[in-house]
């Protein structure tokens, strides 16, 4: 890559450390003149695998869940309005607030070893979060199934449903970026704002109070002291009492 784009790694897991990083490195990526295009990459063969389940249900979350959620909502609020071209290069897990990362870019590069997925729903909680941006790329319905199923889908049926726009082989990814970047490159940096801000003022409800929306929903099911229980049992090796069933 050249120094006119920003290679920003994207944390395995996310929690209150890695989120403040992830939104400070696109805060300086976007205010650098010297960036035209913000790309995100995961490191070891993971994109993103989402919120750390272990630091949602700690000690020092109890008393106030919503400080992580919130964050998280608002970091994606600024990938999605982020005034440059974004790419999500996803080569591994892109699950939950992963999947939400790749969502929220202007362009989503999946590799066949990519797999994407909502988990939420096996632990009692909802991609409340993520969803307004994965409704600015999929039908509603096929969102909630991704949902309900629980289940990774492979880069080509995340190309079907909207959630990748290209597949891309590993050996030629390098290329593909690259030509990716040069097109992005090429708008009026200002206009390029404009159409970001524009396109999420259409989306309904808007991604803004979708977000705000959505980190409240996780934070009211993160207020359930018995379902905080279930995940901390869940990270210690169990499993949610409902797949028992």
């Amino acid at each position: 890559m050249d120094e006119t784009v920003a290679s920003i790694v994207v944390p395995a897991e996310l929690d209150a450390c890695t989120i403040v990083t992830l939104s400070l490195a696109i805060k300086r990526a976007v205010d650098d003149p010297s960036i035209q295009v913000l790309v995100f990459h995961g490191a070891d063969g993971i994109f993103c695998r989402g919120m750390s389940l272990g630091g949602l249900v700690s000690s020092e979350m109890i008393g106030d869940p919503t400080e992580g959620v919130r964050a998280f909502a608002r970091c994606l609020e600024v990938l999605r309005l982020a005034e440059k071209p974004t790419i999500a290069v996803v080569d591994g897990d892109a699950l939950g607030g992963g999947l939400g990362i790749a969502a929220a870019c202007d362009v989503v590069l999946a590799t066949l070893d990519a797999a994407f997925g909502l988990p939420e729903l096996l632990l009692g909680l909802l991609p409340a979060i993520v969803l307004p941006v994965l409704l600015e790329r999929m039908p509603a319905q096929q969102a909630r199934l991704l949902a309900l199923r629980a289940e990774s889908v492979s880069a080509e049926r995340a190309r079907d449903l909207g959630l990748a726009d290209e597949v891309v082989p590993a050996d030629d990814l390098l290329r593909i970026v690259r030509r990716w970047v040069r097109a992005l490159s090429r708008p009026d940096p200002g206009a390029v704002a404009g159409l970001k801000r524009y396109s999420a003022e259409l989306s309904g409800l808007g991604v803004t109070a979708g977000l705000s929306r959505g980190a409240g929903l996780t934070a009211e099911r993160l207020a359930d002291r018995a379902l905080r229980e279930t995940i901390r049992d869940f990270v210690a090796g169990g499993a949610p009492p409902w797949l028992a069933r």
